[in-house]
């Protein structure tokens, strides 16, 4: 069967659909490269990376569907989007890709079986995980955190008492267990806020400076600091201080990715005279302006301060005092 060839076009496609405008063909060209992304993507990553609405994207995956692309799409929640490529035949059933977090966990147990083996090598290969089946020297550093990370959030989840083993105190210079009751991870994921059984005060600790993390038989007792970190990962001050924040739709989703605990305090608003696209009003604490003023920096035009003044002042402060 002969094929008509396809013609790129930078300004229009006809009513057949034989052009093909270049947008639009260096748009699906970068959907086939991010659906072939090991875990696939979400359908608000897609939107957000390739910078389409949801009609677009629908209409780019129908059309890659018919030129024989087998898209497909997982059944939890939320609904991942990836390329199915079938096994060769007479090899194996059909499954969904590994997520980045199954990977990371394989090529962590993987790691734990020691020397390479020409079946522990061809497993991987198989699991399509990075060819050396140990970590090399850069690597151990990060697989290190990663496990005391895992054990730190199951411990959290659990409320139960964890060893931090072989910590190094850069006040007094010793390296030594600490028993600590979690309460959470914060400045994105580097530091432990806990309470310390040996002196019964709320402290953190850095996570790169732990040896190790070990979950201990015993439930979190004591009461709850009021210096929990804030959802910007402050924990400096005793005294929490409400703030209202105007967000777009970008932003909101931004907020979510760093704390996913701040979709109970949005709300849906109304957008603002003149402007198109959906708005959040946030309602939340923090511990000091420094966490939450840096996320409003870094969304300058995105991003409305609605109350306190004061917050509003330490962030005009911070602009007039750079020195970009």
């Amino acid at each position: 069967m002969k094929h008509k060839n396809t013609r790129i076009s930078q300004d229009h496609e006809d009513a057949g659909g034989a052009e093909i405008p270049q947008q639009k063909l260096l748009g699906l060209l970068k959907l086939i490269r991010l659906l072939k992304e090991p875990g696939g993507h979400t359908m608000p990553e897609l939107l957000e990376l390739l910078g389409k609405k949801l009609r677009t994207m629908q209409r780019y995956l129908s059309l890659l569907e018919n030129v024989g692309y087998p898209v497909d799409k997982t059944a939890g929640t939320p609904t991942r989007y990836f390329l199915f490529e079938p096994a060769p035949e007479g090899r194996g059933i059909r499954h969904e890709p590994l997520t980045t977090a199954e990977a990371d966990l394989l090529a962590l147990r993987l790691a734990d079986l020691g020397t390479p083996t020409p079946v522990l090598t061809s497993l991987r290969q198989k699991l399509q995980l990075p060819t050396l089946l140990l970590p090399q020297p850069h690597e151990l550093h990060s697989l290190r955190l990663s496990r005391i990370l895992d054990t730190l959030t199951l411990a959290i989840a659990l409320r139960r008492r964890v060893r931090l083993l072989a910590y190094e105190s850069t006040n007094t210079g010793t390296v030594r267990n600490r028993d600590v009751e979690p309460l959470a991870l914060a400045n994105n994921y580097t530091q432990l806020a806990t309470n310390d059984l040996e002196s019964g005060e709320f402290r953190i600790y850095n996570l790169s400076r732990m040896g190790g993390a070990e979950l201990l038989d015993a439930p979190c007792t004591m009461p709850d600091s009021s210096r929990r970190p804030d959802i910007f990962g402050m924990a400096d001050t005793d005294e929490w201080k409400a703030v209202e924040l105007l967000l777009t739709e970008r932003a909101y989703k931004l907020l979510l990715r760093e704390s996913a605990e701040t979709a109970a305090d949005c709300r849906p608003a109304p957008p603002a005279p003149g402007e198109a696209g959906r708005t959040y009003h946030y309602r939340g604490r923090v511990h000091g302006y420094d966490g939450v003023g840096r996320f409003v920096l870094g969304l300058p035009t995105e991003v409305q301060v609605l109350a306190p003044d004061e917050l509003r002042e330490f962030v005009r402060d911070k602009v007039a005092r750079s020195i970009w």
